[in-house]
This record gives C-alpha cells, sequence and structure tokens, in this order.
C-alpha cells in the first residue's frame, strides 16, 4: 500500500477519562488527561491510544456521545459494564474509530493500517 493521502491527516484531541490506566485522581486540566497527535490518519491515531490504552483493539468500541464526537469504550476491573475511557474531542467519528478498530484487529501492520 501507500501512503496515505495528505487528507486523509488530520490532527485528533483526546481527554482520558478517569477509567483510563495512569490517570485514576488526577485533575481535568492535568497534562496527563490529555493527548495530541499531529497530522496522523485515523488508523495511526486509534493504534496510538490503544497502546496508550494498553488495550488490545477487540477490548475497545467506540460509540456516539453528548458534547463530544464520540467516546472509546472498554472494560476495566471491578466494572460490570463497559466504561468511557477516553473522549474524543475533534479529529475522529465514531465510524473512523470502529473501522480502525476492525483493522488492527484483523492484524493489519502499522503501514498496511495507515
Amino acid at each position: 500500500m501507500t501512503a496515505p493521502a495528505p487528507h486523509n491527516r488530520r490532527d485528533v484531541a483526546l481527554g482520558l477519562t478517569p477509567y483510563a490506566p495512569g490517570v485514576e485522581g488526577k485533575a481535568l486540566r492535568d497534562p496527563a488527561r490529555w493527548l495530541t497527535y499531529y497530522a496522523v490518519s485515523p488508523n495511526r491515531a486509534v493504534a496510538a491510544l490503544c497502546h496508550r490504552l494498553g488495550r488490545l483493539p477487540s477490548a475497545l468500541a467506540a460509540a456516539d456521545a453528548p458534547d463530544c464526537a464520540a467516546v472509546v469504550l472498554g472494560r476495566v476491573e471491578g466494572e460490570r459494564e463497559a466504561v468511557p475511557l477516553a473522549l474524543v474531542a475533534s479529529g475522529l467519528t465514531v465510524s473512523e474509530i470502529n473501522l480502525a478498530l476492525d483493522a488492527l484487529r484483523r492484524g493489519l501492520t502499522r503501514k498496511e493500517a495507515a
């Protein structure tokens, strides 16, 4: 495959919820709660988020959410249902996130998934 088209690259802004690993007890304004990926494809942004959350793509899903572009859900110890791990402020749609998760689940290499 070739490199992604320039129009497919964008800046992606995400906020991690208190359920995300390494965020427990941190204030909302703490830089550890915020991620920004610059000029990335949707697949690269999602792969980076999976890595940051320490979750396999099969353990995550995206859904619509009020007041943000999307919410990324996953299971955590001690919770019966999937909980929000990250809120997508801008740069990705629910559809793009779920397509990227599917590509990563199929085991595409980083270059193929770009």
